[in-house]
């Protein structure tokens, strides 16, 4: 398929799955019009040089060791856009010397951008901006420097959620969307925002300015009520709290981005935030906080909205700084399900897989799958499920305690010396429930532990250090 928006005039990217048996795949040739394009060992190829407003068909097939293609896969035909009409914020008034204040001339460029166009910012240019927001049917294209400003009073307060509590925060550098409705998109649509350069946040200078108050500090990028978005191929940094905020959003894409907050408070690297249909690929995250953190609102708020986040596909990441690689909660009320993340890699980090709710949470989280990771250096453990994260200043708990269920973990090796492979705490009022756990390796891991987890089954698993049962039932090793 051709994820979300992820296409432009003269290029469209393809994503796919594994074929269902893949033990002997390789690689993988990419066809376009029944001619080889060529081969990639990842679950995405950018397709380049095409020709604009034409229809171009595609196939994929998984190749062997010898070079004997395999699966094939469905036929997927995609067009090119338009080619657009492109529009300089210079036109407007910038000077781009990264030291005049260029938000009205950019802001007057996405303004003029006629339906299908492209705001460009050209390399070798810094911008320096404030907020601003952008509309349906656009491009904006970095490959210069967009470099936020650290003054405060250049970021409009506007509607948000932080933490899963609706709230009034500062606005993002780049905004799309401005006003919070409880439904998935249907506010803005259309939207790419791409390139080879960089998004620089106005960081602790900004964070100052805004105050101490982590609940109102903006984002680097924020898209609220948006459908069919595409974040592609940027360097994102230096956010005044988290980067990446999807609230109440859809069919986003997010891919060939790099983000790095070492260092920035709350500096999450994307927080999809009730919201559905979120594409990760080719991304790599070195942050001050969760890398992909998902979330679904907090405590009797989040339990009413009732808006889970969903169908979230993870590939071909790289996790090397943050607290998880993949997280869901502590914010969790809404619900998660049907998490997938495949082929990824965690160098560094302090978990892999994070998940954290607590008896006040309430929210059905399951169905989270990760399959084929390597995970190396984690400083306190490759898997860690708890149920009894921190409940401070949470306000009215929701009235149903959590459900935390049908979680699979596949082909993983966890391997450092000093790390717990698993821990997977559930208490007494709140057991964790069917996990399956298939060809993995916990390799020279401390320790590894289940409490009061309950059918969970361990298949063709290397477990090499200590494992400890408390309070579980149905727990099967073959």
């Amino acid at each position: 398929m051709v994820p979300p928006a992820a296409f432009d005039d003269s290029s469209i990217t393809l994503i796919w799955s594994k074929p269902s048996v893949y033990s002997n795949v390789a690689s993988y040739n990419v066809y376009r019009n029944g001619s080889l394009l060529g081969n990639t060992t990842k679950l995405f190829y950018n397709v380049t040089g095409l020709t604009a407003a034409t229809l171009y068909s595609f196939t994929v097939k998984s190749v062997d060791a010898s070079g004997n293609e395999l699966a094939v896969s469905n036929t997927y035909s995609a067009a090119t856009a338009n080619t657009p009409a492109v529009f300089y914020p210079e036109d407007y008034g910038a000077a781009a010397d990264g030291v005049t204040k260029d938000t009205i001339a950019i802001q007057a460029a996405i303004t003029a951008c006629t339906a299908g166009g492209k705001v460009h910012l050209r390399s070798g240019k810094t911008f320096l901006s404030g907020a601003i927001f952008l509309k349906s049917n656009m491009t904006l294209q970095i490959d210069g420097t967009l470099k936020g400003s650290t003054a405060a009073a250049d970021y409009p307060t506007m509607p948000m959620r932080f933490e899963g509590i609706e709230t009034t925060c500062y606005s993002a550098l780049i905004n799309v969307g401005n006003t919070r409705y409880h439904t998935y998109g249907g506010q803005i649509s259309n939207v790419s925002i791409r390139g080879s350069g960089t998004v620089d946040g106005g960081g602790t200078a900004l964070i100052n300015a805004e105050g101490s108050s982590s609940s109102m500090r903006g984002r680097l990028i924020y898209m609220v009520n948006a459908s069919y978005v595409n974040l592609q191929g940027l360097t994102l940094t230096n956010p005044p709290a988290w980067t990446i905020h999807p609230l109440y959003s859809t069919q986003i894409t997010i891919q060939g981005i790099t983000v790095n907050t070492v260092g920035i408070h709350n500096g999450d690297g994307c927080d999809p935030d009730s919201s559905t249909y979120i594409y990760f690929f080719n991304d790599t995250f070195n942050t001050g906080d969760d890398c992909i953190a998902i979330k679904s609102g907090k405590n009797l708020e989040g339990y009413n909205i009732n808006m889970p986040s969903a169908y979230i596909r993870v590939t071909n990441c790289i996790f090397n700084n943050g607290h998880g690689g993949v997280t869901i909660g502590s914010e969790s009320s809404g619900g998660v399900n049907n998490v997938f993340a495949q082929d990824c890699v965690v160098n560094g980090n302090q978990i892999g897989l994070r998940m954290k709710t607590n008896a006040h949470r309430g929210g059905i989280v399951e169905y989270i799958t990760i399959k084929d990771w390597t995970m190396t250096n984690c400083s306190t453990a490759g898997i860690n499920i708890i149920t009894n994260y921190s409940t401070s200043g949470d306000g009215t708990p929701a009235p149903t305690l959590p459900i935390c269920r049908n979680i699979t973990v596949e082909n993983v090796t966890v391997d450092s010396a000093s790390t717990i492979g698993f821990d997977i705490e559930g208490q007494s009022s709140i057991h964790i429930t069917d996990m399956l756990f298939k060809n993995c390796a916990f390799r020279g891991a401390t320790k590894n532990k289940l409490i009061y987890v309950d059918r969970a089954t361990f298949t063709g698993c290397t477990i090499t250090a200590s494992f400890s049962q408390s309070s579980c039932t149905n727990i099967i090793q073959n």
